[in-house]
């Protein structure tokens, strides 16, 4: 009844308009939907950071046919975390409650490392996103189609993850994927943003490696969405 009342206000906007308002905001606003039932919409913004934040130091996890990602960073990139949570959480796609800080015993060297963490709303119009970075035993992977999903802001978002200044350019962790993967990063790097990069091999796996010569390029690309804590990646002051 409530709903009808206000549908009955909104309707000077025209039929369309309201049929628009409901299709953007409806499904932030009931937080009793059942996650399966959540269908978005879900902007470019939105997408390029989820898709940054895979590539980088964030998970995924799929239950009950809905979708919803994990984010998890050490205290030193507390800024970048609370920055990343109110993205999510102003467009309702996580709990406004800010993340708080909490603590684990390394079971290597018993020292104590502080943490925050937050994860997002399970969406059952997540699960694309989930299928294409997980394989069926939960291998975290780089989607095939890479290319037509990395946009300069999921960029920014994985260098600010995952990122590293270097004595001569900039390096990109990318350990957790296979060499095949990685050229096919550094292909996409070349085609869709021109930038060249090299493979370093470390004891770990293979990294990234962008050249000082090409810092330039890559500071045009993605420093209108660097977060100023992020700015020393990029060896930007």
């Amino acid at each position: 009844m409530l709903l009808t009342a206000f549908l009955g206000y909104v309707l000077v906007w025209g039929t369309d308009k309201c049929l628009i308002w409901l299709i953007c905001f409806l499904p932030f606003s009931l937080s009793r939907v059942p996650a399966k039932n959540r269908i978005g919409p879900h902007n470019i913004d939105i997408q390029s950071v989820i898709i940054g934040n895979l590539l980088g130091d964030g998970w995924a996890e799929k239950r009950y046919n809905s979708s919803r990602f994990h984010l998890y960073m050490g205290s030193p990139n507390v800024e970048y975390l609370m920055w990343l949570h109110n993205f999510y959480a102003i467009r309702g796609y996580c709990s406004l409650n800010k993340p708080k800080i909490s603590k684990k015993v390394s079971k290597i060297n018993n020292k104590i490392y502080f943490y925050y963490r937050f994860r997002t709303w399970s969406y059952s119009s997540f699960n694309w996103i989930y299928d294409l970075f997980y394989l069926s035993d939960g291998t975290k992977r780089v989607p095939s189609n890479i290319e037509e999903l990395i946009t300069p802001l999921a960029l920014a978002i994985w260098i600010m993850d995952d990122g590293g200044a270097h004595n001569s350019g900039m390096i990109i962790s990318t350990y957790s994927f296979q060499l095949d993967e990685i050229k096919l990063l550094q292909a996409v790097f070349f085609n869709k943003f021109g930038l060249k990069s090299n493979l370093l091999k470390k004891q770990e796996g293979y990294i990234i490696y962008i050249p000082k010569n090409q810092l330039s390029l890559l500071h045009s690309i993605v420093l209108p969405y660097m977060h100023p804590s992020m700015l020393y990646k990029l060896k930007v002051t």
